[in-house]
């Protein structure tokens, strides 16, 4: 098989754009919220005022473990295209790999450029 890193990226990207299309359900639900209104405007004032700062924790944001394997999927899916470029597979399959993998990076500015594209061509019907 001779164009195999191509293939490998390809097929590691198409795992991170499944990753990055249903992110939201791969995420656990959000907690729901236990704090009052008024016990958190008394937090903050209190942080903002500085008194019993000793008081409020922090609270510590989880990490997005969605976002860095989509991350990861799409930069490995980037650099196998690279390397299947490097050596002189199949051009087409090692641009697929690269450009595939540069969706998955990029998947929210993706999102936002098919919005407009779809606006712009709605629009343009009118004219």
């Amino acid at each position: 098989m001779k164009n195999i890193f191509g293939l490998i990226g390809i097929v590691i990207a198409l795992a991170g754009l499944g990753v990055a299309v249903f992110q939201e359900h791969l995420r656990p639900p959000p907690e729901p919220i236990s704090v009052t209104l008024g016990e958190a405007a008394l937090a903050k004032g209190k942080q903002w005022l500085g008194v019993g700062s000793e008081e409020i924790a922090e609270e510590q944001s989880a990490i997005d473990w969605v976002t860095i394997v989509q991350f990861a999927l799409g930069f490995i899916g980037i650099a196998l295209g690279a390397v299947s470029w490097i050596r002189s597979e199949n051009h087409r399959v090692s641009a697929l790999a690269a450009a595939l993998g540069l969706v998955v990076v990029a998947w929210e500015y993706v999102l936002v450029a098919v919005g407009v594209a779809v606006l712009i061509l709605f629009l343009g019907s009118f004219a």
